[in-house]
């Protein structure tokens, strides 16, 4: 029991110092400085110094003596050069730079990667079959089969246009180059024919309507890999009809490619049924890009200099005269240097 008093003793000592320092706390401290009637008369002298120091700017400025309504007998001039903020012409400038912002697609060039090996394996579809009838369905549907070469129903003009069964499988027996087999020919052919579409791509025409783009805009092509590469593009360089037809991009190409050029026909409708698009609207991008761009247009403004005419004499002022003799008064302010 003598034992036990000391240490019972010395735990109450330690709980109490323990809680007289749980007292000393912040807020506790900040009460205490405001019970202080010094402080409070610094903080008070230092409240009427902001209040004074505000009232006497103000005072400094010369009073705004015009009013809605007032009769302007000789009329108003102005004082003083000054510019004025145009909103309305500055809205339309914005307007106009966010509307020349091309559209944003993003470019997925590996989606071409597959199109020469289903080209080699429809092809050897075609030479296997006996018949128009023994071509799988899907296959026939691509290269647009009739079939024979005589298609009775077609148009003249149209006949050496329409792809048949007889004359792609006889291209595809051909010969030429002695030697070597035609439809790998063929392949080896389509990789290089269809290199320029890795720039820039294939879109579809849902696509282009799903992003607004109209026909004689152009877009920016964003390859996926290559952000930083992006590219601008017309509708005709990334739409495959216009692509493929005579002076267009690929429709340059058949010449230095004879073996392709062969089957021209046929492989023109395999393209427009097989081709994936590889070009997506960037909704994103595109809206981040016009914000930059109606950013980027400094504001408009109406000048105006000394002595010009602000009111006319005799009429009222109104609220459109009001706001311009504000402008002015607010850039002869501005132009007041305190000494």
């Amino acid at each position: 029991d003598v034992h036990t008093m000391p240490r019972l003793g010395q735990k109450k000592t330690r709980t109490l110092a323990a809680a007289t320092l749980r007292q000393t706390s912040f807020a506790d401290r900040l009460l205490e400085a405001l019970r202080d009637r010094s402080v409070m008369l610094r903080l008070a002298v230092c409240g009427l110094a902001i209040v004074g120091l505000v009232l006497g700017v103000q005072g400094w400025k010369a009073p705004f003596t015009y009013r809605l309504g007032d009769y302007a007998d000789h009329g108003i001039t102005a004082k003083i050069e000054f510019h004025r903020i145009n909103q309305i012409e500055t809205n339309r400038a914005r307007a106009d730079a966010e509307a020349s912002v091309p559209r944003v697609f993003q470019h997925d060039p590996q989606l071409l990667d597959r199109l020469p090996d289903l080209l080699q394996a429809d092809l050897q579809a075609v030479a296997a079959a006996g018949s128009a009838a023994a071509v799988p369905a899907d296959v026939r549907t691509a290269f647009g089969l009739t079939g024979t070469a005589e298609n009775e129903n077609a148009p003249a003009a149209e006949k050496s246009a329409v792809p048949s069964f007889d004359s792609l499988r006889a291209a595809l027996a051909s010969e030429e180059p002695a030697g070597q087999d035609q439809i790998a020919v063929l392949a080896a052919e389509f990789v290089q024919f269809l290199k320029p579409l890795k720039d820039k791509g294939l879109v579809a025409t849902a696509e282009l309507a799903e992003a607004g783009v109209q026909p004689d805009q152009k877009i920016t092509v964003v390859p996926k890999s290559a952000p930083e590469g992006k590219l601008t593009a017309t509708l005709n360089e990334v739409q495959l009809n216009s692509l493929l037809r005579e002076g267009g991009l690929l429709g340059k190409r058949w010449l230095s490619y004879p073996a392709l050029a062969r089957i021209r026909p046929a492989l023109e409708h395999w393209l427009s049924v097989k081709a994936p698009a590889t070009l997506e609207y960037d909704g994103p991008a595109t809206q981040e890009a016009q914000r930059m761009a109606r950013d980027a247009v400094e504001p408009r403004t109406d000048d105006y200099y000394q002595a010009q005419l602000l009111v006319p004499p005799g009429t009222t002022i109104d609220a459109q005269a009001l706001a311009l003799l504000e402008a002015e008064y607010e850039q002869m302010e501005s132009d007041v240097s305190v000494t």
